[in-house]
């Protein structure tokens, strides 16, 4: 395991992946304290979610930001509009992603902040995608989507441990 994911404590060996959209439930794993403490202000204050990612010693960093109710209506109807027999989906599923969850980039000093895009179809995935991210090799863009896939995954278990008594707790709430 890589330093970042010993210090979220979000990957395991057990984790498995759908093969569609490359989601991983993390089962019964509550995320760290901080993350919960976070997430609860933001969602109070009406602010998105933001988490950043930094590997190799701070040269490389990645932030994501959730998405309003808007920007999900806006992805979901460009995601459904691509057809279901291609075998781009899956690809274009994560080009899209990217492109309205990350918020910043940092590579060695270059910082770079991101809004999400406007997109009349599907067809504009791509080239927006190849715009913004054209320039970086493989292995940083299988970086930018390992990081991203951590963030999509700590945003669910988020809401899903909303529901559990014991994510008060953890999110510094004292009864009185």
């Amino acid at each position: 395991m890589s330093e970042q994911e010993t210090q979220t404590g979000l990957l395991n060996d057990s984790r498995k992946h759908c093969p569609r959209c490359g989601w991983s439930p993390l089962g019964d794993q509550l995320p760290p304290e901080e993350d919960m403490e976070e997430y609860l202000r933001c969602l109070l204050g009406d602010k998105p979610y933001c988490k950043s990612y930094t590997l190799y010693d701070g040269r490389l960093k990645f932030g994501f930001k959730s998405i309003d109710g808007n920007q999900v209506s806006e992805m979901n109807r460009l995601l459904f509009g691509l057809d279901p027999a291609g075998v781009e989906v899956q690809d274009l599923s994560i080009k899209i992603k990217a492109l309205y969850f990350l918020s910043e980039m940092d590579c060695n000093g270059k910082a770079q902040a991101f809004e999400a895009p406007v997109l009349k179809s599907p067809a504009d995935i791509g080239p927006e995608f190849d715009k913004r991210f054209g320039h970086m090799s493989e292995l940083m863009l299988r970086l930018l989507t390992q990081a991203m896939v951590m963030f999509l995954d700590l945003q669910a278990v988020l809401v899903s441990a909303g529901f559990d008594s014991n994510f008060w707790k953890g999110a510094g709430l004292r009864s009185r």
